[in-house]
Formats: structure tokens, C-alpha cells, sequence
């Protein structure tokens, strides 16, 4: 994904599509790691009751793994398709 976005936006404009890049892939992991286990009900008490843990980390699990296939998805129909070369 980084190769896309740095080979489209051009020699002009390379600084600003690299720390774009950067932010949106670092807020993006900042607020999974911030939302996800809440979510997922891994708050303060589950931290001290093994079976509420288990049942937590399953879960955030399952909600990362949508995720990840909600991402493939977008990125399967917005990414452009690779023209062969002539």
C-alpha cells in the first residue's frame, strides 16, 4: 500500500504522501489498540478473571479478523488494477 500511494502522488509531491501515509497507518493502529479491547469486554476486570479474559481475547480476535477482511475488501475493489506492461 505504501508503494501505491508514493508511486501516485508523484516526485512533487512525495513528502506529503509518505507522512500521510505514516499518520493514517499510525492513528489507524493507535485506535484498534485503543478501541478494540474495550470492545471486546478485556476492560480492568477481566485482566483478574481467567475465563473473562479467554472470552475477551476470542473476541478481539474475531474483531480483528474482520477487520482484516473488511480492509482486504476495500483494498480489493479501491486499488487500481496493474495494466501489463506493452
Amino acid at each position: 500500500l505504501t508503494a501505491l500511494v508514493m508511486a501516485s502522488a508523484g516526485t512533487g509531491h512525495a513528502g506529503i504522501a509518505s507522512a500521510l501515509n505514516n499518520a493514517v497507518a499510525r492513528i489507524g493502529s493507535l485506535l484498534a489498540i485503543a478501541l478494540i479491547p474495550p470492545l471486546a469486554g478485556l476492560g480492568d476486570a477481566a485482566t483478574r478473571d481467567p475465563a473473562r479474559f479467554a472470552a475477551g481475547s476470542g473476541r478481539a480476535l474475531l474483531a480483528c479478523a474482520a477487520l482484516a477482511v473488511a480492509g482486504a475488501l476495500v483494498a480489493a475493489v479501491g486499488l487500481p488494477r496493474a495494466q501489463p506492461a506493452p
